[in-house]
């Protein structure tokens, strides 16, 4: 019931203009239903309004463009990403897996950004991964090291030990001048 007569609120809200207090309610109820992409539509409807386009387009990137303004709206946040999938992912903030959703064509931008991922060799967060087993096996590779760290690890630790023995030769040719 809180969920329906938040809704009514916003409803009240948007009539009455008050769109800031409509699009915080919003955000509140996309938080408390994250699987129910019918919330994102209406808030990016809400941005819309209020004249922020990439913000729009954010939580219409994953419906399916009925109109101009949100294929605009999308393709602005996009460039606004870089097209990146890994900004697009941080800055839609999905809280649940994407096989909660209803829609088949978010499924599948999800799985599209997944794949742009894979072929790029680029991090996909955890949560999105389904097979326990992947989401292991990711986080293994992620956490070995590589030839490229070692190599980085030894030039540190040979470096150090440099400036130590500049150092201590320095000060004992010092001493042994001073002494003399």
């Amino acid at each position: 019931m809180a969920k329906e007569g938040t809704l009514k609120q916003v409803d009240f809200d948007l009539s009455d203009g008050r769109l800031g207090v409509a699009r915080d309610r919003m955000h509140g109820l996309i938080h408390a239903y994250p699987d129910d992409l019918s919330l994102r539509t209406k808030l990016g409807g809400i941005y819309w309004q209020l004249g922020y386009p990439i913000e729009a387009g954010r939580f219409w990137f994953l419906d399916e463009p009925e109109t101009d303004d949100q294929a605009i709206a999308i393709r602005a946040f996009l460039k606004s990403c870089n097209d990146d999938p890994t900004i697009v992912f941080k800055r839609i903030k999905l809280r649940c897996k994407p096989k909660y959703f209803d829609s088949p064509f978010a499924r599948e931008k999800i799985e599209e950004l997944i794949a742009i991922c894979r072929k790029r060799n680029i991090q996909i967060p955890i949560y999105l991964l389904d097979d326990a087993d992947e989401a292991a096996t990711y986080q293994t590779r992620k956490s070995s090291t590589t030839k490229r760290d070692r190599f980085v690890l030894v030039g540190c630790a040979l470096f150090v030990f440099g400036v130590v023995f500049f150092t201590w030769y320095g000060i004992s040719a010092f001493l042994e001048k001073w002494f003399k």
